[in-house]
């Protein structure tokens, strides 16, 4: 369609709505009332440290509107852009508010139906899990998770607009054919930490919360989740006996031993959590 072929479609009401949400954003990007973020990473410091891949979540609010940005990035062991055909999308009756689509790439290696309803399930029975921690639903009305082959760049950025503080999450993963265990433990880990950065920033953070114990926080969510989700995890070395396959942990803080002797995680989680979460201290103190 031409653009000037816009200039003659009537004003409908879904043309109202779309002009009220453009203006809402761009009062968004001009003033902005409240931020949470969790940081991306500098070019050079992922080179440094052998970083292939990061997500970012910026969330923003100006009354009841609020707008999610998220960010994944994987490229220095990549080669291609990604490319995705309509048909590599999967749903399904039992979680239809998550949506995987695969490269295809990632089909062509292998990638197949199958994968994809074993990770709609995970990842329901996570986000049931967050939820516990959260102590609200999670402010998610729909997930979209993109999956592509490892040696595919991931360059995406998505966008939000909401005013009833629900929004569509996504987020890109590489996800390896010949490891789906692993490659399904990432994607339940970061997704968890991302939606957590969002729920601080949506519901608010405790005013002496740093940006350090929030981050610190998000990194402890994971551990909780993903031993909630399948049972053990892969992140404390042997400071966890249910432990099948250790290595170091992703934020050493979490795998403290003093600290998990003397507390169990689960206890951990919630004490951090709360310290960040300020609606939790606010929903506390009217009951």
């Amino acid at each position: 369609m031409k653009l000037h072929d816009y200039a003659r479609v009537p004003c409908t009401r879904a043309s109202f709505r779309y002009l009220i949400r453009v203006l809402a954003l761009g009062s968004l990007l001009l003033v902005t009332s409240a931020v949470s973020s969790c940081a991306s990473l500098p070019v050079d410091v992922a080179e440094a440290n052998r970083i292939t891949a990061a997500h970012a979540t910026l969330v923003a609010k100006l009354g009841p509107i609020s707008l999610i940005r998220t960010s994944s990035f994987a490229v220095l062991e990549a080669e291609d852009e990604p490319q995705f055909s309509a048909s590599t999308a999967y749903v399904s009756h039992q979680h239809p508010l998550i949506e995987i689509v695969a490269s295809d790439r990632l089909i062509q290696s292998g990638f197949t139906e199958s994968h994809a309803l074993s990770l709609l399930a995970i990842i329901s029975r996570s986000q049931q899990h967050l939820e516990q921690y959260l102590m609200r639903p999670v402010p998610i009305r729909s997930y979209r998770i993109m999956l592509t082959s490892p040696d595919e760049l991931v360059r995406m950025h998505a966008t939000s607009l909401s005013i009833s503080r629900q929004h569509r999450f996504t987020l890109s993963f590489h996800y390896s054919i010949s490891d789906p265990y692993s490659s399904n433990r990432r994607v339940v880990r970061t997704l968890s930490h991302e939606i957590f950065h969002a729920a601080v920033g949506l519901y608010g953070r405790e005013s002496d919360a740093s940006k350090e114990m929030e981050e610190l926080a998000a990194y402890t969510l994971e551990d909780c989740i993903e031993i909630d989700t399948f049972g053990s995890t892969d992140f404390f070395g042997d400071a966890s006996p249910t432990l099948s396959r250790p290595r170091t942990s992703a934020y050493p803080l979490t795998s403290d031993r003093q600290l998990l002797a003397s507390r169990s995680l689960d206890k951990v989680c919630h004490s951090r959590i709360a310290q960040v979460a300020g609606w939790i201290s606010r929903d506390a103190s009217t009951k």
